[in-house]
């Protein structure tokens, strides 16, 4: 499994999926995040935007994160974020939030959430794959399927299908 991750890894290297942990800033000033932390996440996300990240407060009331970027914004993000000292742990997430697999509570809040439900279906459709769903399938039935997962799945069934009548 862990090599499948890793090739799962590579071929996601545009669209990724980053869980960010923050530490506690509580004793931080509202100037550091008015004035220096927000306008230095909008500057490294650019025309992302928003729309790019999902945060939610985890169980002990922790601020967390989910950041869809490419690689290239998403090293620049971190590194800012390292510099800062401000995070407490990160990793990327994105074979494991496409095959819902072994997922903190606090993700699957935010995947739960009304509020943040098209980020989470605009990344799956850009990278849902035929592999993903069978992974899906294999470690949680044929029921954890979605809707868009039961129709890609129904899609590629039918074109390979067709590609194989014409061979």
């Amino acid at each position: 499994m862990a090599q499948n991750a890793m090739i799962m890894e590579d071929f996601y290297q545009y669209n990724r999926a980053y869980y960010i942990k923050f530490k506690s800033l509580e004793s931080e000033s509202d100037t550091y995040f008015t004035n220096y932390l927000f306008p230095n996440f909008g500057r490294i996300l650019e025309e992302s935007g928003k729309d790019a990240i999902v945060i939610e407060e985890d169980e002990n009331g922790q601020d967390t994160m989910i950041v869809f970027l490419e690689d290239i914004k998403l090293s620049e993000f971190v590194s800012f974020c390292k510099e800062e000292d401000i995070i407490d742990q990160h990793e990327d997430i994105t074979y494991r939030l496409l095959t819902h697999d072994n997922l903190e509570e606090v993700i699957l809040k935010m995947l739960r959430s009304d509020e943040f439900g098209k980020q989470f279906q605009q990344f799956f459709e850009k990278n849902v794959t035929m592999d993903s769903i069978l992974d899906k399938i294999s470690k949680n039935g044929e029921d954890s399927l979605t809707e868009y997962e039961n129709n890609f799945l129904k899609d590629e069934v039918a074109r390979n299908r067709t590609y194989n009548l014409h061979k």
